[in-house]
Order: C-alpha cells, then structure tokens, then sequence
C-alpha cells in the first residue's frame, strides 16, 4: 500500500515516426473511452461499476494528454514538467 494522492496528469503515450515528440490535450471522453478497455475483463457486475466510477473520477480530475513519442524520447521530461508547473 502507498499514501494516496491526486493524479494531475493522465499521459497516453503513442508512438510515432518522427523525430520529436509532441503533447496535445486529449477531450475528457477521449480519455475515459481509451481508459475502457483496460477495465471490460471484469465479469461481476457491481466491481465493473465501481471501476467505471473510478476511472470516470480520475479523467474529471485529472488533465488527459495524447503523448506522441517521436525518437528523442529522452527529451519528454522537458515537455512533461511545463503542465506539471501549472498545478
């Protein structure tokens, strides 16, 4: 177990072909839409929507991102450390 916290970002990496990578804000729907997935494997009901209202809390919360990965990955801290400034 760890001490909770509250998530500032939610980062969803996609790997491009280019030379540098790129972040651009991602819709709140988006988010939760691509987060689904991830949670559909669970066959009792009542679990499955406590996993929703969890994963439907933390995009509300949270600012989304797309996170392109060009190929100066390790150049992303410069790009990620401006929008974890900002809270």
């Amino acid at each position: 177990m760890g001490d909770c916290c509250q998530p500032a970002l939610v980062l969803f990496p996609h790997v491009v072909d280019a030379s540098h990578s790129q972040i651009e804000p991602l819709p709140k729907s988006r988010a939760l839409e691509a987060l689904l997935p991830h949670s559909l494997s669970v066959y009792n009901p009542e679990v499955a929507r406590r996993e929703f209202q969890v994963l439907a809390k933390l995009v509300q919360q949270a600012d989304c991102y797309r996170v392109h990965l060009g190929r100066n990955v390790v150049d992303l801290p410069q790009l990620i450390t401006p929008l974890l400034e900002q809270h």
